[in-house]
């Protein structure tokens, strides 16, 4: 059977209907945070996720945490949905020249892919072109500069345009033409370290927002979901000994070790302040380690 390309409302819906799944998985838990969480929800703050009843009523389903359709930006969106995040304060220098460790030019990329979600989710034009900038050129240093360069270029054009809602589809597809470039060069433990780079920029960003919001209760956005950080520790442990035991391996071993002590265990309770402090600082110190050196 042929399969129809999407179209562009096509996509459009599937994003939306993402996002409703993904705010039912970061905001749906047990216990009393997940009754915070539903007076959020009775307030019309957060969009929850309906199924029908045995009567055939709408009534509020739970969901899982998370799933791998969930994109970085589907989680700044929701981030945004529910807490004040002042995202132009949460740009970072951008990286030195690249490094010809193509390991640590690719997590860098991941970085940068990151942080041109957060200039799609504050709308800021002329940061997303000169990160766009960046981002071309680690490409180049990987080897497929020129396979992307009119995917990026399109970007940059939607950006000028301030055409978000094509631009937030175009970041996401992006993202995935660059994973796939890397498969195409068999760089396939670059791929995984691109997208532990992209997740890892990303958990800095929302990190920061939860931290600057210490009156909310949604500490566990931190982090998303204790699924989210098993899925990176998946991706992490099936890429060869001597990827790992390099220096920006053992890096990003100990890191994410580290969310999974402080975030992922069964057994783990209630986050407070503390928690996401010392979570934020791990992750902007690993992010200087692996991208900014």
């Amino acid at each position: 059977m042929t399969r129809v390309p999407p179209t562009q409302w096509d996509r459009s819906v599937t994003r939306k209907c993402l996002l409703a799944v993904m705010l039912g998985c970061f905001l749906v838990v047990s216990g009393n945070w997940g009754q915070e969480v539903l007076g959020l929800v009775e307030a019309g703050k957060v969009p929850t996720v309906a199924k029908a009843d045995e009567g055939g009523e709408t009534v509020p389903g739970a969901v899982p945490f998370w799933t791998e359709e969930q994109t970085p930006v589907d989680f700044l969106e929701a981030v945004g949905l529910v807490a004040k995040a002042r995202w132009r304060q949460l740009y970072r220098p951008p990286p030195t020249t690249p490094s010809p460790d193509r390991i640590r030019t690719a997590v860098t990329l991941g970085y940068l892919v990151g942080e041109s979600y957060l200039c799609v989710q504050a709308a800021d034009a002329q940061q997303f072109r000169n990160n766009n900038q960046e981002v071309m050129t680690y490409c180049r240093t990987l080897g497929f500069g020129e396979k992307v360069s009119p995917m990026l270029l399109g970007q940059a054009k939607l950006a000028e345009m301030e055409q978000w809602t094509e631009l937030k589809v175009s970041v996401i597809e992006g993202y995935q033409a660059l994973e796939q470039s890397l498969m195409d060069q068999r760089d396939e433990d670059l791929a995984v370290l691109l997208k532990l780079g992209v997740w890892l920029r990303t958990l800095e960003i929302v990190s920061s927002v939860v931290l600057d919001s210490p009156e909310a209760d949604f500490k566990k956005l931190c982090v998303g979901s204790p699924a989210l950080i098993e899925e990176l520790r998946g991706a992490y442990v099936q890429m060869p000994e001597t990827v790992r035991e390099g220096d920006v391996g053992k890096e990003v071993g100990h890191l994410l070790d580290f969310l999974w002590r402080n975030w992922g265990r069964p057994d783990l309770v209630e986050p407070n302040a503390e928690v996401v402090q010392k979570t934020h600082e791990r992750l902007a110190q690993s992010a200087r380690k692996l991208s900014l050196k």
